[in-house]
C-alpha cells in the first residue's frame, strides 16, 4: 500500500459527500431517463449510503480501522470509479454498478462498527 490509507473519518466523509451527490439535480435528470427498475435500485443504494452515514457516524471509529486497511486499496479504487462515472453522468446502470461495489464494502467496514 502507498502512503497513508483510508481513516475513518474519510470513509464517513466520502459516504457523506456521496449521500449529497446521489441526490443533486444532475444525477436526478440522468436517472429521470432510465428504466423504473434502475431508479427503484437508485432510491435503494440512496438509501443504504444514509444508513451506512448513519451507523459509521455512532460507530466506535478505531475499532473499524484495521478492516478499513484491510479493504483500502479495493475501496480507494472503488470510489474514484465511482466519482468518475459520477461525473461524466452517462450510464445509470454504471453509476449504480459502480456504487453498489463501493457500499458493500463500506458496509464490511460498518459491520466491525457494532
Amino acid at each position: 500500500m502507498t502512503g497513508p490509507g483510508m481513516t475513518p473519518d474519510e470513509l464517513l466523509a466520502t459516504l457523506r459527500s456521496l449521500e449529497l451527490e446521489l441526490r443533486s439535480s444532475q444525477v436526478r435528470e440522468l436517472f429521470a431517463k432510465e428504466d423504473p427498475a434502475t431508479r427503484e435500485r437508485l432510491v435503494a443504494l440512496r438509501q443504504e449510503v444514509t444508513l451506512l452515514v448513519g451507523r459509521l457516524t455512532n460507530a466506535d471509529l478505531s475499532s473499524i480501522a484495521s478492516k478499513l486497511e484491510e479493504l483500502d486499496g479495493e475501496l480507494t479504487a472503488g470510489v474514484q470509479r465511482l466519482r468518475a462515472r459520477l461525473t461524466a453522468l452517462k450510464s445509470g446502470e454504471a453509476i449504480l454498478d459502480s456504487l453498489g461495489m463501493v457500499l458493500g464494502l463500506a458496509a464490511r467496514v460498518a459491520l466491525l462498527a457494532g
